[in-house]
């Protein structure tokens, strides 16, 4: 069985929804970015904003996150190879620009 399918018009017309909706997506979140920069600025080292006493926004710190040094432990313990295990392989579904191809 071939590793690829031809899409008929259907799917050709669905294939192009993805495409025409990306750009929307980016032309979005560029937009948002822009926004969140300002409030961001308006905000500077302030934790919450508040229209009308209410809070509207919250930009905290998260709690420090910790892992493990892996070149340390090698330098302790030798190689950990042994102790690796193999995660699911993914499979990321990718609209491809046939334009740029």
């Amino acid at each position: 069985m071939p590793d690829h399918v031809n899409l008929g018009h259907e799917s050709i017309a669905w294939y192009q929804a993805i495409r025409v909706i990306d750009t929307k997506i980016a032309e979005l979140t560029e937009a948002r970015q822009r926004a969140v920069d300002h409030l961001q600025e308006a905000m500077r080292d302030r934790t919450e904003a508040r229209i009308d006493g209410r809070p509207v926004i919250t930009w905290r710190y998260s709690k420090p996150s910790r892992r493990l040094d892996r070149k340390a432990l090698e330098g302790a313990f030798g190689e950990l190879s042994a102790y690796e295990v193999e995660n699911k392989p993914s499979r990321p579904f990718r609209i491809l620009d046939i334009e740029a191809s």
